[in-house]
């Protein structure tokens, strides 16, 4: 009897241990789970985000800003999505939140300065940049894109500095010495120009637009041959009407009149309409007339056809009117 008695209590005891595991697990089941941090909803935002996830990232940040619509880093991701999907407008309002929000963040003010450029809102740009520069000083990329607002907006005195600056910082740098070349051209410092042009050239080659800003400053100072080997790069890297008259020109000024004749009208098979290449071949016909003794007619009939031409499509050219009425009489 005593035995059962044991054996009783013990079965009780283990059902009373079951019931109060049992108890614990229900408990332990039943709580709400725990709600997750805006640490934690961030970084599954970012993650999509590194993904390439970038619609569900998006949702993901919103998600984030619904429970804390103060949060910076919320509306910097979300700024970085719009920016890489495009959205430039809706990109900058969220930067533009998250400077308001914190107005000594450099990522936010200089992020939107680079969304006002994009958007050619050019003097809002310029406003932030120097923003983002007044907190961080020794920032690249704002020196280097506020220079390239100033010139862009026709200031290239103010945007000096900064282009400099971006140089120093960066000197291996091809853009930062282009973008200084440019500014030095806009300035008339031509001689800087090709030097800052030609740093940039050691670094790899250059964009064919860069390339013919730079014959303009080699032609500025006079340096037509070495503007004239820069030009014939260009021509078989990227022909063009333009090219072809800043060559027709050069070997002009070099005295090569067959060359320049031909190039003049290379010119005007891209655009029959460029006056400054009917310009161009009338001077060289009347100077092949003029140093021919005035020998074949012909010569000075084109070169006076080439000239009414000209100014048939741009009336305002003086210089050329004159020619006509001085050579016509020959």
């Amino acid at each position: 009897m005593k035995n059962r008695t044991q054996l009783g209590r013990m079965v009780l005891a283990a059902v009373l241990i079951a019931l109060v595991g049992g108890c614990q697990q229900w408990q332990r089941t039943s709580q709400p789970a725990k709600r997750p941090t805006d640490h934690d909803q961030l970084r599954e935002a970012r993650l999509f985000q590194q993904r390439g996830q970038l619609d569900q990232a998006l949702i993901a940040f919103e998600e984030v800003l619904r429970d804390n619509p103060q949060l910076t880093q919320a509306h910097m991701g979300m700024g970085d999505i719009y920016r890489v999907k495009g959205n430039y407008d809706k990109a900058a309002e969220k930067y533009k939140t998250a400077r308001d929000l914190k107005p000594q963040n450099y990522g936010a003010n200089y992020k939107l300065g680079l969304m006002y450029h994009l958007l050619n809102r050019l003097g809002e740009a310029i406003q932030t940049y120097l923003a983002a520069l007044a907190i961080q000083p020794n920032s690249f990329e704002a020196n280097l894109n506020l220079a390239t607002a100033y010139l862009q907006t026709e200031q290239p005195q103010l945007g000096l500095p900064y282009a400099e600056t971006a140089a120093k910082l960066k000197p291996t740098s091809q853009p930062a010495h282009v973008n200084l070349g440019s500014i030095y051209a806009s300035m008339g410092q031509h001689h800087l120009a090709i030097e800052s042009y030609r740093t940039a050239a050691e670094m790899g080659n250059l964009e064919p637009e860069i390339m013919l800003n730079m014959s303009d400053s080699l032609i500025r100072v006079g340096r037509y041959r070495r503007a004239a080997n820069t030009l014939d790069l260009l021509s078989k890297a990227k022909p063009s009407g333009m090219v072809y008259e800043r060559l027709g020109y050069v070997h002009f000024k070099l005295g090569d009149f067959p060359a320049s004749l031909a190039h003049y009208r290379e010119a005007l098979s891209y655009d029959p309409k460029d006056t400054q290449s009917l310009n161009g071949v009338g001077v060289i016909l009347m100077t092949q007339y003029l140093h021919g003794r005035r020998a074949d007619r012909s010569l000075r009939d084109e070169a006076i056809a080439s000239w009414r031409r000209s100014v048939q499509l741009n009336s305002n050219q003086q210089r050329i009117i004159d020619l006509i009425a001085r050579y016509g009489k020959l």
